[in-house]
């Protein structure tokens, strides 16, 4: 699908999503914390409500730039919390395992 998490954010600009943003990360504290992966997820993290703490969260890009978190979008408390869900992912949807 996608290269680069430079090609996703193109796409989402181009159907005129606010995903990627300026003002919309620095509202919720987005950064991305992964490179683009199998070519349509990333992991990202956010901040609390409160702003106290990180919450990662897998994201999954649709062919057309869209952005979605896959389940109930509960966040993980850590990076390698989610690091292991996407690993799960992967195997439910029978991709080759990630080298990482």
């Amino acid at each position: 699908m996608f290269k680069t998490i430079a090609d996703v954010k193109k796409a989402n600009k181009a159907i005129k999503n606010h995903w990627f943003n300026k003002e919309t990360m620095d509202f919720f504290g987005t950064k991305i914390e992964s490179e683009l992966i199998d070519g349509k997820y990333f992991i990202t993290s956010e901040d609390d409500f409160y702003r106290t703490k990180r919450q990662y969260r897998l994201r999954i890009v649709e062919k057309n730039g869209k952005i979605y978190t896959p389940g109930d979008g509960r966040p993980f408390d850590s990076l390698d919390d989610a690091k292991k869900e996407l690993k799960k992912y992967r195997v439910k949807i029978k991709l080759k395992p990630l080298n990482k």
